[in-house]
């Protein structure tokens, strides 16, 4: 009787073992964040990501923010529900102005309950090629388009994304610089509002606040 005890017990703990490791799998197979990226935005640092869809989470996500990748701290909280069941979903979060400058950041995604992010690192500090600026601004009538202006323009294709005020991305499109061409963003479907222009060329951000107040 003994040595059938035994045999159950060794039988029960396999079964335990198998179910831990197949939930760890599945758990990565299944993760809900992907296209994680940190970039510099002059003196900012700007986190991207997107949460696949699949169940809404519902306690919100975090970004944390670390000088030396090992002590992270929270600096944004964005409560209530996150991602969608029917579609992914893009987020951006802009930290302003982190300290110390011309160093170094880490960032972190914590979608809360779920999952984290490995460390983002950013290089922060000095302009680089210029701010990016809009005409017109504000958007004043349903017939007009939206221009990004660069005070010195890099000779690269930039990919660009107009944002609504909680970080959800609403607009996408490129922008061939190299071949000086000006770009006219339709934004008759936009609501009365502040938004934000975000562009990128793999290596720097660009990106400014824009006005939707048409008065037709």
């Amino acid at each position: 009787m003994r040595l059938q005890k035994v045999k159950y017990n060794k039988s029960i703990s396999y079964i335990i073992v198998v179910f831990f490791l197949y939930n760890i799998n599945y758990a990565q197979v299944y993760s809900r964040l992907s296209n994680l990226s940190a970039l510099s935005a002059g003196n900012n640092a700007v986190v991207r990501f997107t949460i696949t869809k699949g169940t809404p989470c519902i306690m919100g996500y975090n970004i944390w923010h670390s000088t030396d990748s090992i002590n992270f701290n929270v600096i944004y909280n964005a409560p209530g529900q996150c991602g969608d069941g029917n579609s992914d979903m893009q987020y951006s979060y802009t930290h302003a102005n982190p300290q110390p400058q011309n160093t170094y950041h880490y960032y972190k995604v914590e979608i809360i309950g779920l999952e984290t992010s490995a460390p983002l690192k950013v290089f922060v500090g000095n302009a680089g090629y210029g701010r990016l600026k809009v005409y017109p601004n504000p958007i004043t009538h349903i017939s007009d388009y939206l221009t990004p202006v660069f005070p010195n323009a890099p000779g690269n294709v930039l990919t660009g994304y107009i944002y609504n005020p909680i970080g959800y991305s609403i607009k996408s499109f490129e922008i061939d610089n190299a071949q000086n061409q000006t770009v006219q963003i339709p934004v008759y479907d936009l609501n009365q509002g502040e938004y934000i222009l975000w562009m990128t060329d793999g290596q720097q951000v660009f990106q400014c606040k824009f006005i939707v107040n048409r008065s037709d």
